[in-house]
């Protein structure tokens, strides 16, 4: 299975978008995108918000963010925070 970040740029990719692009569309910096594209988890970004960052980027791209985010989890957190549950406003 390939990991979140390759599908996330493999998926860009086909729809012929560059980063900055994707960056522009949804408020988010280059810079996390790039970063969630490659697996590099910052530390000084609460994972509430890569959370945030990777359900809007699944979204943009049409994409099961569920799933992905799952996935996401599994890939790159401990355990005891694979349950963390961000709660949709109503």
């Amino acid at each position: 299975m390939e990991p979140v970040g390759q599908i996330l740029k493999i998926n860009r990719e086909r729809k012929n978008l560059i980063l900055s692009d994707v960056s522009n569309e949804l408020k988010i910096s280059e810079e996390i995108l790039y970063n969630i594209e490659n697996g590099y988890l910052q530390n000084d970004i609460d994972i509430v918000f890569i959370l945030g960052h990777l359900r809007a980027y699944c979204s943009f791209l049409n994409l099961n963010e569920f799933e992905l985010v799952t996935q996401f989890k599994n890939e790159h957190l401990p355990d005891e925070n694979k349950s963390y549950e961000i709660k949709r406003p109503e």
